[in-house]
């Protein structure tokens, strides 16, 4: 029989209590509560990249509970109050968010979410002002605004937008840095003395008959731990292949700085399947993958020529018409989405836990998501 780890290596790794699997959002607020709530507890996060490898630092960075269109059509599918409860946890996970990481840590701004209405599309808007009234009641003991919702139609001439006849501002939605944002929470699990392993691929976990958990690694490498956390969401099937989690992407696209930017803010369209954004006075736009279902249900990374010149036809038409600019990076993300939209936290397996489904939504449930898988551990 062939060993990979050395005795002193398994004697490293086979002293935690508990080892979190994604390093993300999700698995490093989990990993920092369980820690807070036992010191003594010796606490690892595994991640299989350099950098959180699904959404955590790829995703645009908007602190965003849904835009009308998407809550809209959110209650026509599911039902007013089941919608209600998925934008209170997602508020309540930007309230927490906020005691995690300070606003100046992570830069984050809150210059409020703006939905913007296409000409032609007279009618949905409509829709949407009508419910505004009853939104704005229902929000009102969640948000703490009477009027989290309002028309904001004489804003438009001043961002620079062009072929948009309305626009809703949601006035409790903001911006953030993705990176700086997960680099501060690794720095606090750090310090709290978590210890972060990197390069790292779990394939398979199993329960032994003395309840430790086996962690199998990808190059041959197993070692035991008193208990696990999975918190891989869009990746999730991987490992939870059962789970109704399916991995989609989206691919986003920034430019090169323009000159006398007047866009600022985050910016939504079509239920907030695409997004729009500056960065200090560039552009960010993603998305599109509504237009593209088959190709983008899936867990790899990558760029579709027809998504990336929808997103740059996108920009030319209605973001920055007769502004000449260039793009300068192009990267994608992957989501864990499915039939319903609140996450799975569970115990799946003996001593085994799930933190994964987050909807597209990790920014706003990512913090709240680890912590209550933590109260769902009995220790």
């Amino acid at each position: 029989m062939e060993y990979f780890l050395s005795f002193w290596e398994k004697e490293l790794y086979e002293r935690y209590d508990l080892a979190v699997i994604g390093g993300g959002i999700v698995g490093v607020n989990a990993a920092i509560t369980y820690k807070e709530q036992y010191p003594d507890q010796y606490v690892a996060i595994i991640e299989r990249g350099t950098l959180p490898t699904g959404a955590s630092t790829k995703n645009a960075g908007f602190a965003c509970i849904g835009s009308m269109t998407e809550l809209l059509a959110d209650a026509e599918e599911n039902g007013w109050d089941p919608m209600l409860k998925v934008l209170a946890n997602r508020w309540s996970g930007l309230r927490s968010l906020h005691t995690k990481v300070p606003a100046i840590e992570m830069d984050y701004h809150n210059w409020g979410g703006m939905e913007i209405f296409l000409d032609g599309e007279e009618e949905i808007f409509q829709v949407c002002r009508e419910k505004l009234p009853a939104m704005n009641a229902a929000l009102a003991p969640i948000t703490g605004h009477a009027e989290t919702f309002t028309v904001c139609d004489e804003e438009i001439e001043g961002t620079g937008l062009t072929g948009v006849s309305h626009m809703i501002l949601n006035r409790v939605e903001g911006q953030l840095h993705p990176g700086k944002m997960m680099a501060y929470l690794h720095q606090k699990a750090r310090s709290k003395g978590i210890q972060i392993f990197h390069g790292w691929t779990v394939v398979d976990i199993q329960t032994q008959s003395d309840g430790t958990v086996a962690l199998n690694g990808s190059k041959g490498e197993v070692i035991q731990v008193s208990k696990a956390i999975i918190a891989t969401n869009g990746f999730a099937r991987k490992l939870l292949p059962d789970f109704d989690v399916t991995p989609v992407r989206n691919q986003v696209l920034i430019t090169e700085p323009i000159p006398h930017l007047k866009l600022k803010g985050t910016f939504h369209y079509h239920q907030g399947y695409v997004y729009i954004r500056n960065v200090g006075n560039r552009v960010l736009i993603g998305g599109g993958r509504h237009l593209y279902r088959e190709t983008e249900t899936t867990d790899a990374f990558g760029l579709t020529d027809e998504i990336q010149t929808y997103l740059e036809d996108f920009l030319r038409s209605h973001i920055l018409k007769d502004i000449n600019f260039q793009t300068a990076h192009r990267w994608s993300g992957i989501l864990g989405v499915g039939k319903a939209k609140h996450p799975i936290i569970e115990e799946c397996m003996p001593n085994v836990y799930s933190a994964v489904r987050l909807g597209g939504m990790g920014v706003a449930i990512g913090t709240l998501v680890g912590q209550e898988v933590v109260e769902a551990i009995q220790v």
